[in-house]
């Protein structure tokens, strides 16, 4: 006998909602290809109940004390904690991600929830100096308003606190909308918040595809913020929709990141780092080393070891915590993925490794991809110029840093760069020449949250975590104030 879905129901001003006119949208397991949960894809008008009730929620969450904001932040922290089981278990499901994996983004997202509750109470404004013995005048930062927030597959919790954290810190509610392949971590998510003690309204979520659903939300007037995280084609669709209510955005698009490996510097001992950054999550994320960049004098003792270390690599199921890599989370990543490498090799690149989706049982899904090392490379190669978002690598033999450094500023993206270098000095010069958000220079570690992260060029706007990140969520107010009354 078939077992019944799971229907989960979109979470609008505290309660489940099914609307009547929504369409059933399947949930599937990228790791067995099996359904595994319904959504509904609601219509404009489901939408526009949802940003209102966050508007209306708006009036007096956004009056509410930092520290109390910040007390409720605390306790949705503690319930992502409490129910990490569940919440692992989830995005081991939909997105395919191991679940050692899945674990730790799920600490990590309400460690950086737990750091957002701990940044609203500083906000700050001033009172600068006028020069005037009858007036003050105050300049104060206030809430945008409604935000509506659009996330990706790769990492459903941990790209939703990045914009969930802030907005609510900074006083604004948020409508989510997740990524269809993706929407179930996020409505439990809500679901915990309500429970946390978080007023009804200020944080909802809709479901469906980003075609009809995602244009409802960015189409709506209320809405005075959109964040993204997701492709630059769709960055720049939101960019120009929103031009049209002059709103802000925050931007975190694709990457295409370079790592250059210089004669002399400890590449040897982050081997293993650096083999992560390129494979962890099967490719599926944007700061990972998408195309390498190695001087010519160590480039076949590099590429000996970088092959080494990555058949070290344990590709399975999921849910076995001995998997390092699960597959890839739908088969719109997976052609992208073919198609690099096809371009590649049509081009002259050679095969180091993998190449081929892996078709034995059980892992069968047509998911699988093992990870995939191009050489003899050039830069008009897709998997050079472009975010392959999958577990495909290019190694090419360079004549100098400074050459790698022109090469690794070629192209439309700058989110993250990874130097290894003999020595510091060296490694300033070059991270102030590249065209980066980011850049890590002899080593390799996820962003931390007091940092701000986001990209140059089309690699996004505005930035995420850090204080910066709730400033993007903010207004700025100046108030004259007469002393003579």
């Amino acid at each position: 006998m078939k077992q019944e879905l799971l229907r989960y129901s979109c979470v609008i001003h505290g309660k489940d909602r099914w609307p009547e006119d929504s369409i059933d949208l399947q949930v599937e397991n990228p790791a067995t290809g099996e359904q595994i949960a319904v959504v509904p894809e609601v219509s404009e008008r489901s939408v526009a109940e949802a940003v209102e009730s966050c508007a209306l929620a708006f009036c007096s969450w956004k009056n509410t004390s930092p520290e109390d904001r910040g007390q409720i932040m605390k306790k949705i922290s503690r319930a992502m904690i409490y129910n990490t089981d569940l919440l692992a278990d989830t995005i081991c499901r939909e997105v395919g991600k191991p679940i050692r994996a899945a674990q730790s983004e799920v600490r990590s997202s309400a460690d950086l929830m737990s750091y957002f509750a701990e940044e609203a109470p500083k906000i700050k404004g001033e009172l600068p100096a006028s020069g005037k013995s009858d007036e003050i005048v105050m300049v104060t930062k206030e809430p945008v308003g409604v935000v509506a927030a659009i996330t990706p597959f790769n990492y459903p919790l941990s790209t939703l606190i990045c914009k969930l954290g802030p907005a609510l810190a900074a006083g604004c509610t948020v409508v989510a909308k997740p990524d269809e392949n993706t929407p179930v971590s996020s409505i439990i998510l809500a679901k915990l918040a309500l429970e946390a003690g978080l007023p009804p309204g200020v944080f909802n979520v809709v479901t469906g595809t980003g075609e009809t659903t995602g244009t409802y939300l960015v189409e709506n007037p209320l809405v005075r913020l959109v964040t993204f995280t997701g492709s630059i084609e769709t960055g720049k669709i939101i960019l120009e929709k929103s031009a049209s209510y002059v709103r802000k955005v925050i931007l975190e698009l694709g990457g295409n990141c370079p790592a250059i490996i210089c004669n002399g510097s400890p590449w040897k001992e982050n081997i293993p780092a650096i083999v992560k950054q390129c494979f962890k999550n099967t490719g599926q994320y944007c700061y990972r080393i998408n195309r390498i960049y190695v001087e010519k004098e160590i480039y076949a003792d590099f590429l000996k070891s970088f092959i080494e270390e990555t058949k070290k690599l344990r590709i399975g199921l999921p849910e076995n915590p001995s998997t390092d890599l699960g597959p890839l989370n739908n088969f719109k990543i997976m052609k992208r993925v073919e198609s690099h490498i096809k371009d590649a090799i049509r081009k002259g690149a050679k095969l180091e490794s993998g190449g081929k989706a892996i078709s034995d049982s059980p892992l069968d899904s047509g998911l699988y991809f093992p990870p995939t090392i191009l050489t003899d490379v050039n830069q008009g190669m897709l998997v050079m110029r472009e975010e392959s978002f999958g577990p495909v690598v290019g190694v090419m033999a360079v004549d100098s840093g400074e050459v790698a450094l022109e090469y690794a500023n070629e192209g439309n993206s700058g989110l993250a760069a990874y130097l290894f270098v003999p020595d510091t000095g060296t490694g300033l010069k070059m991270a102030q020449n590249l065209e980066s958000g980011s850049v890590w220079i002899n080593t390799i570690h996820q962003a931390y949250f007091s940092v701000p992260f986001g990209g140059f060029k089309e690699s996004g706007l505005g930035r995420e975590k850090s204080h910066y990140g709730i400033e993007e969520y903010l207004e700025l107010k100046a108030t004259y104030v007469s002393l003579e009354v």
